[in-house]
């Protein structure tokens, strides 16, 4: 009897154990799963601002070309009708 109490309490002692383990390794695979979530989708903020600065930076640009081809136009007609004078 008391051989069999002893057993059973070390049964149940181990069984807590197991539960306790578990328990501990489900939190840090959840853990773990919501860092990785956060981490994508910092992750994907990132980008979408990078995309976002990308594509203003081009439109600035393209506004800028456009600008200096209008100016370079500018330029060349008056050249060419200052040029045309002297002749």
């Amino acid at each position: 009897m008391r051989q069999e109490r002893i057993i059973n309490k070390l049964i149940v002692k181990q069984q807590e154990q197991t539960v306790s383990e578990e328990q501990r390794i489900a939190k840090a695979v959840s853990e773990r799963d919501a860092k990785q979530a956060q981490q994508q989708l910092v992750e994907k903020e990132k980008r979408a601002n990078m995309l976002k600065s990308i594509a203003e930076h081009r439109e600035v640009m393209v506004t800028h070309i456009k600008l200096l081809r209008l100016i370079t136009k500018k330029c060349i007609v008056a050249f060419k009708s200052s040029w045309s004078f002297m002749w």
